[in-house]
């Protein structure tokens, strides 16, 4: 699971390097009619943890659904919150690993979108 995010989180930091570049006349002009790098920001996390959380959601149901059934099997409690703490460490880790790659290209993204826009 956490290899999932750590992909995720890869892909997410070359495409967002990527497109900034790729849209540096666009970030460019919004910034000259006024929109705060915030709103940017904003607009970039939501295109990258939209499709995550769609993905990763019925993933997570899934795996509450699995720990459910080994619960009832009988196992050993202090293997069920053993099993229950590498899930939300898993899931906390990949999320904020995903955030650090998307937040390690706002410096590009604010360089960029502060160039002059040419005319070509």
């Amino acid at each position: 699971m956490f290899l999932s995010y750590l992909l995720v989180a890869l892909s997410a930091l070359l495409n967002q390097s990527a497109a900034i570049y790729e849209r540096g006349s666009l970030y460019s002009s919004l910034r000259m009619m006024g929109t705060e790098a915030a709103v940017l920001k904003r607009s970039r996390r939501i295109v990258v943890f939209g499709p995550l959380l769609l993905v990763s959601t019925p993933q997570g149901c899934w795996r509450w659904y699995l720990f459910g059934l080994i619960a009832r099997s009988g196992v050993e409690p202090r293997f069920l919150l053993q099993s229950l703490g590498m899930i939300v460490v898993a899931i906390v880790l990949g999320m904020g690993l995903v955030f650090a790659s998307l937040a390690a290209t706002g410096p590009v993204m604010e360089r960029v979108s502060r160039k002059p826009v040419s005319a070509v």
